[in-house]
């Protein structure tokens, strides 16, 4: 390798760590996922680097066949102070289009939740990403605010108790 090659990689690399203590970066941790709950969807994941952790996510096929994807849900462990960026396929049931203006949830206890601040579709992948860096070490994500089973049947015994409801025959 000639004295040119050799200078011109330690600038690079001197430029580099210039970058990352300029950008107070954390440096990236291995992030988990696990979707092995009530109604937790996804198929598999990777990570890879980029622009902090990228989490590339396959969705489980669960609209019909087709390889098509309608929803995910996971928890995420490890990403306190990173700002992970999420990737999944387009191949959403019902078509890319619908994931143009749609933006995945989060949230810390998996009650309260939060828009992710960035949801965009790029070179076949929809992306999804917060501005800020997570505050806790778990975080729920989901494709919309998930309403579980559980849930379900207490609002409905819930709403049943009132005067305004009564059962059917079916």
């Amino acid at each position: 390798m000639s004295h040119s090659s050799l200078h011109g990689r330690a600038l690079l690399g001197f430029s580099c760590l210039i970058f990352a203590a300029l950008a107070d970066c954390p440096a990236e941790a291995q992030i988990t996922l696990d979707a092995n709950f009530d109604h937790g969807s996804l198929e598999s994941w990777s990570q890879r680097s980029g622009r902090g952790p990228v989490i590339d996510i396959v969705g489980r096929d669960n609209f019909y066949g087709g390889d098509a994807w309608r929803w995910v849900y996971f928890k995420a462990s490890g990403v306190q102070g990173q700002r992970p960026q999420f990737s999944i396929d387009d191949g959403f049931a019902g078509g890319s289009s619908l994931l143009t203006n749609h933006p995945m949830v989060f949230s810390y206890d998996n009650e309260n939740w939060e828009f992710f601040d960035s949801n965009f579709l790029s070179g076949g992948r929809f992306n999804f990403r917060d501005d800020t860096v997570f505050t806790q070490d778990e975080v729920y994500v989901a494709y919309t605010v998930p309403y579980s089973y559980g849930r379900t049947v207490q609002h409905t015994q819930d709403v049943l108790a009132t005067p305004w409801a009564a059962p059917t025959i079916s």
